[in-house]
C-alpha cells in the first residue's frame, strides 16, 4: 500500500470511527451504513445526490436538530463510500469523498452548536427513513 493510500485509509477509519459512536442500531450511521451498503459502489452517486439534495431543500425550515442529523446523514454516507472506493481501488474519487463527508460532519457540529442536543444519540426519524429509500 503506498503512502497516499496509508494516510487516507487512516483519515476515513478515524471520521467513521467518529461518525459511529453511537451503537444503537437505529442510529443514524447505521441505518445509513445499512442503506448504502445494499448499492453497489460504481452506482452510489444517485444516493448521494439524493441526501445532498434533501438536506439543501430542507435546511432553511428545519430545526437545528433536524439540520444537524441530516448533514450528519451525508457525512456518514460520504465516509462509508470514501472508504468502499478506497476498497475498490479508486483513490481520488475516496479521497473527494471524504472531503465532503468532513465538510457535512462541520455543518452538522455548527448545527448543533445552536441546539441542545447531540446527534451522536439522535435515533433516525421516519423523515429521514424516507429520505434513504
Amino acid at each position: 500500500m503506498d503512502t497516499l493510500c496509508t494516510i487516507l485509509k487512516s483519515e476515513i477509519d478515524e471520521l467513521i470511527s467518529i461518525l459511529s459512536q453511537n451503537k444503537d442500531p437505529k442510529s443514524i450511521f447505521n441505518s445509513v451504513n445499512s442503506t448504502i451498503s445494499e448499492i453497489p459502489t460504481e452506482r452510489a452517486d444517485p444516493f448521494l445526490a439524493k441526501l445532498i439534495d434533501y438536506y439543501d431543500t430542507t435546511k432553511k425550515t428545519a430545526t437545528d436538530k433536524e439540520a444537524s442529523g441530516r448533514a450528519y446523514m451525508c457525512a456518514s454516507a460520504y465516509a462509508i463510500q470514501s472508504r468502499r472506493e478506497l476498497e475498490s481501488g479508486n483513490q481520488a474519487s475516496a479521497l473527494r469523498r471524504i472531503n465532503k463527508a468532513n465538510y457535512f460532519l462541520g455543518r452538522s457540529l455548527e448545527a448543533l452548536r445552536h441546539s441542545d442536543s447531540s446527534v451522536f444519540a439522535a435515533p433516525i426519524t421516519d423523515t429521514m427513513t424516507q429520505a434513504l429509500t
